[in-house]
C-alpha cells in the first residue's frame, strides 16, 4: 500500500499466480487509483500487462519462485521494459543457496550501475548510460551494517 500511496506512482501492477492470494490485495488496494492486480503466472503477465504499457517501468520487484533459473529468467524477461535508472528488487536472496547463487549472478550483470546486498533483499539500479560499456556494477555489501542474513536450508530444496 505504501508504494501506491506515493503521489508520483501512476500505475502499480502486482502479479499473483494463485487466485486466492490475488484476491487479498485486490480487495485492499481497490480504493487506490491505478492499481491492477493480475492473477496470472509471471511470464503471462509480462506478455499481457507490460507489453501494453505506454512507457518503461521504474520499479520491478521480483519475488515468488525461489530458484536461480527462474530469477534469471524473469529478470531477462522484464529487462526490455525497464527504463534507465530503474530499480530492480530481488526478494529472498538468502532463502537458499540456489537463491544466493542467483543473486551473485544477477548482481554482476552489466545492465546495472549498482547492486546492494541487504541480506534478504537485493537492490539493483539499471545504468543511466551505455549498458554495453563492460563496466561491472559497484557492489554494496550492507550486511556488515544491517546484520548477516542466514542462508536458508529449506527441507528438500536443492543446494
Amino acid at each position: 500500500m505504501y508504494l501506491v500511496s506515493a503521489k508520483n506512482v501512476k500505475t502499480l501492477i502486482t502479479v499473483e499466480g494463485f487466485e486466492v492470494l490475488a484476491n487479498l490485495p485486490e480487495k485492499i488496494l481497490q480504493t487506490y487509483r491505478g492499481v491492477n492486480v493480475v492473477n496470472k503466472l509471471f511470464d503471462e503477465a509480462i506478455d499481457t500487462e507490460l507489453s501494453l504499457l505506454d512507457k518503461k517501468v521504474d520499479l520491478v520487484y521480483i519475488d515468488g519462485q525461489y530458484e536461480k533459473a527462474a530469477v534469471i529468467h524473469y529478470f531477462n524477461r522484464v529487462l526490455p521494459f525497464l527504463k534507465r535508472g530503474a530499480v530492480v528488487l530481488f526478494d529472498d536472496i538468502s532463502w537458499s543457496y540456489d537463491m544466493r547463487d542467483a543473486w551473485k549472478e544477477v548482481s554482476r550483470r552489466l545492465e546495472f550501475s549498482d547492486a546492494m546486498d541487504l541480506g534478504e533483499i537485493g537492490v539493483c539500479i539499471v545504468k543511466q548510460g551505455a549498458v554495453n560499456d563492460n563496466i561491472e556494477p559497484k557492489y554494496w555489501d550492507l550486511q556488515p551494517i544491517l546484520g548477516r542474513a542466514r542462508i536458508g536450508d529449506p527441507h528438500g530444496w536443492k543446494k
